[in-house]
């Protein structure tokens, strides 16, 4: 049981950034070009940081 309330905010992490990682592709294609690559990349490197955490503890376990 704690093992899955473990995993819920790399998950979070994980869904926020692909959610902005998309928000950030519409803002780029709606002309606020500079914010919408800038939100795309930040938002990237939260959902990576949230995937490498969960399979660090995925093979730890």
């Amino acid at each position: 049981m704690s093992e899955k309330k473990n995993n819920v905010p790399k998950v979070f992490l994980i869904t926020i950034g692909i959610i902005g990682f998309i928000a950030g592709i519409f803002l780029t294609f709606n002309g606020n070009k500079i914010m919408g690559v800038a939100g795309s990349v930040a938002s990237a490197a939260i959902a990576i940081k949230g995937i490498n955490e969960f399979r660090k503890e995925k093979k730890s376990a």
